[in-house]
């Protein structure tokens, strides 16, 4: 839903002012995202090629601190294409049933953060910082390993009455 918002935000002539009275969503971003989108039309399947944001958008190669898309769904489209769009869907997704083999109060806490961090993700570039990725991973990791044991079923058995 996050990124569906986001690309109905970047087709917009113009940026509601709501968005940037508060200074977090400028329409710098607004900019970055509808180049994004020009630039995915362009390649719509496979997109144009890893790396080639940057210089088809005059704002990000005019200026460092916003060479990204400032959208990880934004930046697979426009790099990857709808083929690269399905493959981070379904890197979510699994992420979700992966997290999910967890005991219940672990895998609450890990699809919560991981579901957090696909949708912040959708408005910002945390995917060009690698101790996001990396933390994602242990905390996925730390809940699909911690899988139930017999003891975590025979407790739940008994508080939903099932003996």
């Amino acid at each position: 839903m996050a990124g569906v918002v986001v690309i109905m935000l970047g087709t917009r002539d113009t940026w509601p002012s709501w968005l940037s009275a508060s200074g977090s969503l400028s329409s710098a971003r607004h900019t970055l995202w509808s180049d994004a989108l020009r630039l995915w039309a362009t390649e719509p399947w496979f997109g144009s090629g890893a790396g080639s944001f940057t210089p088809s958008s005059e704002l990000a190669s005019s200026t460092p601190d916003l060479a990204a898309v400032h959208s990880l769904i934004l930046q697979v489209g426009a790099e990857l294409g709808a083929v690269g769009v399905v493959l981070l869907a379904a890197l979510f997704l699994g992420g979700l049933l992966f997290a999910a083999r967890g005991s219940p109060a672990v895998a609450l806490i890990a699809i919560t953060a991981w579901t957090a961090l696909a949708v912040h993700s959708s408005i910002d570039h945390l995917e060009d910082f690698p101790i996001v990725g990396f933390m994602g991973g242990v905390i996925l990791g730390w809940s699909g390993f911690n899988t139930h044991s017999s003891e975590d079923k025979e407790r739940n058995d008994d508080f939903f009455g099932q003996k």
